[in-house]
């Protein structure tokens, strides 16, 4: 386990250190998120609202959001997670085998950004 949080709910979500396909190993460093406490506060409130296109195949899995702002209220970042609240991934690929709860953080990045990457802003906020 990276990272454990807590959503607004009460929801306990752990970032795995996982793989390629999902988990920290595969958003830290394509997406440029390396400070476990993105995470922690990304996931720290409500899940948003889905679109039914979101919802449908996969109503296990929650979006996170969040806004990092300079000091004058200028957008730097939005940045996404995305939580499979379950104890197995959709295709049932990955299952959790600890005890430790669910599969947690699938994935995080910026939207709007090339390659959905992250700037270095955000690490250090």
């Amino acid at each position: 386990m990276k990272v454990w949080s807590k959503d607004a709910n009460g929801l306990r979500i752990p970032a795995r250190f996982g793989n390629g396909e999902l988990g920290w190993s595969h958003f830290s460093r394509p997406h440029n998120i390396t400070n476990t406490k993105v995470i922690k506060v990304i996931t720290s409130e409500h899940p948003e609202r889905q679109t039914p296109q979101e919802r449908r195949g996969n109503p296990h899995r929650l979006k996170y959001g969040g806004v990092l702002v300079d000091g004058r209220g200028h957008v730097l970042a939005r940045l996404r997670a995305w939580v499979q609240n379950a104890k197995a991934t959709q295709d049932g690929r990955y299952r959790v085998t600890d005890g430790s709860g669910i599969v947690g953080v699938i994935t995080a990045y910026c939207t709007g950004r090339p390659g959905n990457k992250c700037p270095d802003a955000v690490n250090r906020a």
